[in-house]
């Protein structure tokens, strides 16, 4: 959404904090904008989720999914959507909050390689422990000019 988000600015498009840069309709109004190749370009770069979203919309028995068959009737990649159409066949719909809460659920940020421990499993070694008597640099607290002991 960050890169979506510089092509907004870079083309001079600025959008309300309260707006998602992946919001079909603000999408679909930017690349009205950017001229036939670029708006193509634009389609094609995720026609891949237009195609998902439509074969869900058929599922359902929803119109809606001939807006999408028409977007991606404005591209020239080529899906294969009876593909799509059997790996969402057992695709079962929770539509409770709950559930698309847990959809929409971001995964967990783990900066730690998986090969390598954890550190909640490493424990510090011996120099790298803040327990340990570290002596007190006097000379550091003492101000400039002045000779006397602390």
């Amino acid at each position: 959404m960050v890169n979506l988000l510089a092509q907004y600015h870079q083309a001079g498009l600025d959008i309300s904090a309260k707006e998602l840069p992946d919001y079909i309709p603000l999408y679909l109004e930017f690349m009205s904008t950017q001229g036939s190749e670029n708006g193509r370009y634009g389609l094609e770069e995720v026609a891949h989720i237009f195609a998902l979203l439509a074969c869900r919309l058929e599922k359902h028995q929803s119109s809606y999914a001939d807006l999408f068959h028409a977007l991606l009737s404005l591209t020239e990649i080529p899906l294969d959507l009876d593909d799509l159409r059997e790996q969402i066949v057992d695709e079962k719909p929770d539509n409770t909050p709950k559930e698309l809460d847990k959809v929409w659920e971001e995964e967990m940020v783990n900066f730690m390689d998986n090969a390598q421990n954890s550190c909640a499993t490493q424990r510090p070694t011996e120099a790298q422990r803040r327990d340990q008597h570290i002596p007190l640099n006097t000379e550091l607290l003492r101000p400039s000019g002045n000779s006397e002991r602390l």
